[in-house]
């Protein structure tokens, strides 16, 4: 939409108090051009036949989009819809937050509004795994870097949920490896095969184009296959050509995801990448408004830690440890060399241990305070007194005892007392130095 072409006909449709527009984040004949369409639209989805398309001059390929989706789709999808043409006129945005009634289900034309009391009887948040990872109807991002086995833990995560609910597995890249990886994961369940309730889509979806996602959408309900996670590997790879540090583009993603969950009844799982300093995720800082659960993968030295980076309804999940395991999952069938391939495997306790700092192997700071507590294991040592025999500036150690305490490889029994290092950490320390 222009705001610059003529406006002459949005004048007699438009809603005349228009003064406070701009404190809204758009310009007065944004609001009329959205009046005119929500008056426009109302009267064409009333009417028993199809209209006459020209007569609503540059705003006809608008009402005509959403009334077809309004016949083919019912009335649900029409403001789902107008959720992409909000990012052209942003004064659309009330007509999606406050649809009129006929594209209302009967059932909820009238109910907008509830008492807290009715509010609070509303089932409580509901996830489909144990470790309270994915949220059902909602949204999970897992991110790390290259190589950190994210695939791979998005792979046993939905293997896992598929012993119980269909999935999907939404291939955007790395399908040539993706067989292997199934086979590995067989491996790594002793054998057992992955559900037939596991289903993978071999090609991307562009969450940035309406009509692709749609088509999905479609095509998942033409099929019947009621996943209860789609999982969209990667998302980077499922926004082609679009700025993924841009507003514009990732709300538009954003917005599609959530149509996806919407009209699929199903969880949405997006596999990330880390930035490049791995200080979190890439991409524009919505994202993490949106996102129910964060986790973030990190390996060092095939050692693979799952850790909460945010999760909105629940504490973070705690954390998981993991053995990156390569198998051999056959032979070629030309060459008859070994064909490879890798699963997560749970970890070991030390690994457990090593994985609670921060997700990766301890740094030289946290082992210098653990050799120093070990030789004084039965007695321990003081703030100063660890200040005084490390090398650890002042204003470092703090943060260095904080994170060791956080994690259980040190214990301070008393208020400003001595520290004492507990058996995770000498098992830490003794991985460390070997």
């Amino acid at each position: 939409m222009n705001d610059n072409r003529n406006t002459s006909n949005l004048h007699s449709c438009a809603s005349s108090d228009v003064s406070l527009v701009s404190e809204q984040g758009y310009t007065p004949i944004q609001a009329q051009e959205a009046q005119c369409i929500r008056d426009m639209l109302s009267g064409c989805l009333d009417s028993a036949k199809e209209p006459n398309w020209g007569q609503f001059n540059g705003h006809g390929y608008i009402i005509k989009q959403l009334y077809d989706v309004y016949k083919e789709s019912g009335p649900r999808n029409v403001w789902s819809t107008m959720g992409y043409l909000v990012k052209v006129n942003p004064a659309l945005s009330d007509f999606v937050l406050n649809p009129p009634p006929v594209l209302l289900p009967s059932d909820q034309a009238e109910r907008h509004i509830f008492t807290a009391t009715e509010y609070m009887e509303r089932p409580p948040v509901a996830y489909l795994d144990s470790e309270k990872t994915i949220q059902k109807n909602g949204m999970t991002m897992i991110f790390g870097m290259p190589g950190s086995g994210k695939s791979l833990w998005a792979l046993r995560k939905l293997a896992e949920i598929a012993d119980s609910y269909p999935v999907m597995l939404v291939l955007a890249e790395g399908n040539s490896g993706t067989p292997e990886r199934i086979r590995a994961e067989v491996m790594a369940r002793n054998g057992r095969s992955l559900s037939e309730q596991f289903y993978v889509y071999d090609q991307g979806v562009n969450l940035t184009n309406l009509q692709a996602v749609q088509d999905f959408i479609s095509e998942m309900k033409s099929k019947r296959i009621n996943p209860q996670v789609i999982a969209f590997d990667t998302l980077a790879a499922c926004m082609p050509g679009a700025d993924e540090n841009g507003s514009r583009d990732v709300s538009l993603v954003v917005d599609n995801l959530k149509l996806v969950g919407r009209e699929c009844g199903t969880s949405v799982v997006v596999v990330h990448h880390s930035k490049k300093d791995r200080s979190g995720y890439r991409g524009h800082s919505i994202l993490h408004g949106h996102f129910d659960v964060i986790l973030e993968i990190v390996q060092t030295k095939g050692n693979v830690s799952v850790k909460g980076f945010k999760s909105k309804d629940s504490a973070l999940p705690e954390l998981r440890a993991y053995r990156l395991q390569p198998y051999v999952t056959r032979q070629d069938p030309v060459t008859g060399a070994d064909v490879t391939g890798a699963a997560l495997i749970p970890a070991q306790r030390v690994d457990q241990v090593i994985a609670r700092c921060s997700g990766s192997t301890l740094n030289a700071r946290h082992l210098e305070v653990l050799k120093l507590l070990r030789q004084h294991k039965a007695d321990g040592c003081r703030h100063q007194e660890i200040l005084e025999a490390t090398q650890i500036p002042r204003s470092s150690l703090k943060g260095v005892m904080e994170s060791l305490t956080e994690t259980k490889l040190i214990t301070q029994p008393e208020a400003r007392g001595k520290y004492l290092i507990t058996d995770d950490g000498i098992q830490a320390l003794e991985n460390q130095v070997q």
